[in-house]
C-alpha cells in the first residue's frame, strides 16, 4: 500500500517537472507565435497523461488499493488539458497562469511531504532550495505572464528549466526513499 503511494508522489513530481523544463526552452528559445504550438501540444501531453493516470486509479480502486490522490490528480490534470487546448488560440497568458498555479500548488505538495515525511533526510538543504524555486517559479508565472518584456520571459525561462530540474530530482529522490511517503 505505501509503495503505490509512494509511487503516486514520484509520478507527479516527474510529470511536473518535465511540463516545467518544456516551458522554460519555450520562453527561452522560442518565438511567441511559436509559443503558441507548444502550447496546444503541451496541452495534449497533460491530456494523455491526465488519461493514463485515470486508467492508473481507476484499475487500483478496482484492486481496492488507494485511487483517490491519483483520481483527483487524474482529473485536476484533464481539466487543466482541456483548458490548453481549447484556448490556445485565446491568450498565452492564460496558460501562463495556470501553469503558475500547478507549480505553487506542486510546491506546497513537496514542502508538504518534506515536514510530514521527510523522504530526503540526507539532502534536506536541496530539497528546501528546490521547494522555494519552485515557489518563485510559480509566483513568477501567476503575477507577470508574459506581460514584461523579452528579459523577464527569459528569466522566468531560466527559472522553469531550475525549477523543473529540481522536481525531477525531487522525484527520483521520492523513488529512492525508504520512508513511506
Amino acid at each position: 500500500m505505501m509503495k503505490t503511494v509512494k509511487r503516486q508522489n514520484w509520478t507527479f513530481f516527474l510529470f511536473s517537472g518535465i511540463i516545467a523544463i518544456l516551458y522554460a526552452f519555450a520562453a527561452i528559445f522560442l518565438k511567441e507565435q511559436l509559443i503558441f504550438s507548444i502550447v496546444w501540444y503541451t496541452g495534449l501531453l497533460v491530456l494523455i497523461a491526465g488519461l493514463i493516470l485515470l486508467y492508473s486509479s481507476i484499475r487500483q480502486s478496482m484492486r481496492n488499493l488507494p485511487y483517490v490522490v491519483n483520481m483527483v490528480q487524474s482529473l485536476l490534470m484533464l481539466v487543466f488539458a482541456l483548458i490548453l487546448l481549447f484556448m490556445t488560440r485565446n491568450s498565452i497568458a492564460a496558460f501562463v497562469i495556470l501553469l503558475g498555479i500547478w507549480i505553487i500548488l506542486t510546491s506546497l505538495y513537496q514542502a508538504y511531504l518534506l515536514i510530514n515525511n521527510n523522504p530526503v533526510s540526507k539532502s534536506k538543504s536541496a530539497a528546501i532550495i528546490s521547494v522555494i524555486t519552485t515557489l518563485i517559479f510559480g509566483i513568477i508565472m501567476v503575477f507577470n505572464p508574459f506581460s514584461a518584456t523579452g528579459f523577464l520571459v527569459v528569466v522566468s525561462g531560466v527559472f522553469a528549466l531550475l525549477s523543473g530540474s529540481l522536481l525531477i530530482w525531487f522525484a527520483f529522490v521520492i523513488k529512492g526513499s525508504n520512508n513511506p511517503v
